[in-house]
């Protein structure tokens, strides 16, 4: 049986982070520290991105870069499944003219041997002398962090497990990374965010909600969010057009277009009513693009823009993330640096550290561009930025 997290050694160990911060980040290149990468999928993801599972644990490779400007700094890498040798010395290799045997030296990838379909911290704290071989490996508790992708009670059971703290915020935070959660911190920010209603679940709250959108302004389409989703496969369209009263706009909620194809309207409908969302209007221009501000919020107390890019969307209804280009639009690129940090202040009043991304939508009228607030993805993005 999984053991509670013992929030007082939790808390012990997040509060050695502010000493450690200028260390972590590089600004005592000569000191010695330990960067233990754990990329677990710790959060559901649709069946679509199972197969993707692989390049979700190998994509922090990006880490093992900074082995070269810091000469005692050692990487733990953990995996389900061992990287491929060619993939490390790929990495390695982009770092020239250095001696690569050395860099190797410091890097230690660590598979657990178990490809289930499971987040891969829990299937390393079901091994505890996998977890005896990762904290001999760490050559000082004290100068050590933990790097996830997103933090669960699992990642702080398992920092707590190997005496090391966590860069991400506590558990309890992670309701601001739901789309309810979102929209809240956006109004407590004072950014633009699109005309809604949060934590709705059945039919006819969506349609009450609509309802109140309808006029001069009313829009085309809305958006309808499962509280708790990813890369856009919880979303789902719903035609406004030409729908002018509430039965109306009940009938095009009951027929919807959600984002995942493996769900009909029906299906979507009653994992709203399960998980709860949001609903809130499409925002719709001349020249629409959805582009993503990238953040950290230091134990320190800092905020820090670390880039900004362009997505690149597509799928069933055009919300499925696909990539994207840096930097974002200078046209748009210093609004979404300003919104941005507004955001991350919020979230650090409300004790949430590490870095995340906020997407928006932005749409070009009479020369200018409005702008959007729309998710915030309070984890350990893909997307490479400066450390």
């Amino acid at each position: 049986m999984d053991r509670p997290l013992d929030e007082v050694a939790f808390a012990a160990l997040q509060a050695r982070l502010a000493a450690m911060w200028p260390t972590m980040t590089l600004r005592r290149r000569d000191e010695q520290r330990t960067l233990v990468v754990l990329s677990s999928m710790s959060v559901a993801v649709p069946d679509e991105l199972l197969l993707l599972l692989p390049a979700y644990e190998e994509r922090y490779l990006i880490y093992v870069l900074g082995l070269a400007r810091a000469p005692r700094t050692q990487v733990i890498y953990v995996t389900s499944q061992p990287i491929l040798p060619r993939m490390l010395d790929y990495y390695l290799g982009l770092i020239p003219g250095l001696d690569r045997h050395e860099l190797h030296s410091r890097l230690i990838p660590i598979s657990v041997g178990d490809w289930s379909h499971r987040p891969l911290t829990q299937k390393v704290l079901e091994r505890p002398r996998l977890m005896d071989r990762m904290r001999s490996a760490i050559a000082d508790p004290n100068a050590a962090v933990l790097l996830p992708f997103v933090t669960t009670d699992l990642e702080a059971r398992l920092a707590v497990e190997l005496g090391i703290p966590v860069y991400g915020p506590h558990p309890s935070c992670g309701g601001l990374g739901t789309k309810t959660g979102s929209r809240q911190i956006f109004a407590t920010a004072g950014v633009p965010f699109p005309r809604g209603a949060n934590e709705v679940r059945t039919v006819s709250e969506v349609a009450a909600a609509l309802s109140r959108l309808t006029g001069d302004a009313a829009p085309d389409e809305a958006v309808v969010k499962l509280d708790d989703s990813v890369s856009g496969y919880g979303n789902a369209i719903v035609d406004l057009r030409g729908a002018s009263d509430r039965r109306q706009i009940e009938r095009r909620v009951r027929s919807l277009r959600p984002e995942d194809q493996s769900l009909d309207a029906s299906a979507f409908l009653d994992r709203l009513e399960d998980e709860s969302g949001i609903v809130e209007e499409g925002i719709s221009g001349t020249d629409f693009r959805s582009p993503s501000v990238q953040l950290r919020n230091s134990p320190e107390g800092g905020t820090e823009v670390l880039s900004t890019h362009d997505q690149i969307l597509g799928g069933h209804t055009g919300q499925t993330y696909f990539g994207c280009r840096f930097p974002a639009d200078p046209g748009y690129g210093p609004a979404l640096a300003e919104h941005g940090t507004a955001i991350a202040e919020a979230l650090a009043r409300q004790g949430v550290i590490g870095r995340f991304a906020i997407d928006f939508v932005v749409t070009r009228s009479n020369g200018s561009w409005g702008i959007h607030a729309v998710e915030i993805n309070l984890r350990n993005g893909g997307t490479p930025t400066r450390r």
